[in-house]
Order: structure tokens, then C-alpha cells, then sequence
């Protein structure tokens, strides 16, 4: 398992040799251009992989000082250059680090590898909520106000036991 083409570079630490480069490097992620440095000129793996390690780099030496979460949320709409990024990081990234990411079950039909154990990660899988849960969520949201005669079964039957999409509906009910 793991992204094809990258592997850990020596060392482990958070230091890295050029600390401007690598700047430029996050900063090019972000679309924010660093003068003195133009990457344009470098293969596009070989910029890929520099652009991982700066990452590496980057969180591995905040960690070296305190630990750190990471959150990304909705990475099933992620681009791969992100998805290989958060594996890369999970795999190589050194210090106190956790990194929690929120998807979608059809995340695994795009890397159905990260649904397999590895060492230092827990898939958490949640289930939806049941009609009866979905129901009772749905009571609380409306704190007493009255629905028109079977909207409440018509969101809890739409919703299909997702919370965000409950608590969406109420609020336009």
C-alpha cells in the first residue's frame, strides 16, 4: 500500500536543509509565489515529490515543538494530489501528530487501501442514524415548534439517518 513513487526521506526530522525553498514550495501549493523561485523548469513528479517532502517537513517541525491536530473535513471531494498528500503525511510525517480526516463511505472506491489496518491509524466508520434516532433529532431541533401533518416522517425518511441533512431540513421546515 501507500502512494506509488514516494518514500521516506532520511532522517525523519522536521529540519530541512533549505528552509526558503521549502517555503516556496507551501507557498506554491497555495498559489502564493515566492520571488527567487520558480519551479516551472522541474518534471512534474520530481516538483510533486519536493512538494510532499516540504509538507513532511513543515508539519514534522511544528510537531517537534508541540503536538499537533490536523483536521480535513470532506476530503471524499479531495483532489489525489490532497489524497496523496494526507497518506504521505500519515506514513512519513514524524513527531506527535494526529491527523483526523471526515469522508464519505465512497472515499474507500477511490482508495479502497486506507480501509485496511495500519499501524497508527483507526478507521472510524459511522453508521446512519436509524429512523427512530433520525426522529428524536429531529423533535430536538424543532424544540416544540409544529410541523405541517407528515413532514417530520418526509425529512427523516429523506435524510436517509444522515445528521447534517436533518438538521439542514428543519431548519427550512
Amino acid at each position: 500500500a501507500g502512494t506509488p513513487g514516494l518514500r521516506r526521506r532520511p532522517g525523519g526530522s522536521g529540519r530541512v536543509a533549505d528552509g526558503r525553498r521549502t517555503t516556496a514550495l507551501l507557498g506554491s501549493t497555495v498559489g502564493i509565489a515566492l520571488p527567487g523561485y520558480d519551479f516551472s523548469h522541474l518534471d512534474p513528479e520530481v516538483l510533486r515529490a519536493e512538494i510532499l517532502e516540504a509538507w513532511r517537513s513543515f508539519f514534522s517541525a511544528i510537531s517537534e515543538r508541540e503536538p499537533i491536530v490536523v483536521i480535513v473535513e470532506d476530503i471524499h471531494w479531495a483532489e489525489p494530489t490532497l489524497l496523496d498528500l494526507i497518506e504521505y503525511l500519515a506514513g512519513f510525517a514524524s513527531g506527535p501528530i494526529l491527523l483526523a480526516c471526515a469522508a464519505r463511505p465512497d472515499l474507500l472506491e477511490v482508495r479502497p487501501a486506507w480501509a485496511l489496518p495500519r499501524a497508527g491509524a483507526e478507521l472510524i466508520q459511522l453508521e446512519p442514524l436509524s429512523a427512530g434516532d433520525a426522529g428524536e433529532l429531529v423533535e430536538r431541533r424543532l424544540a416544540g415548534r409544529a410541523l405541517p401533518s407528515g413532514t417530520r416522517t418526509r425529512i427523516v425518511e429523506a435524510a436517509e439517518g444522515n445528521p447534517l441533512f436533518l438538521d439542514q431540513m428543519v431548519a427550512l421546515a
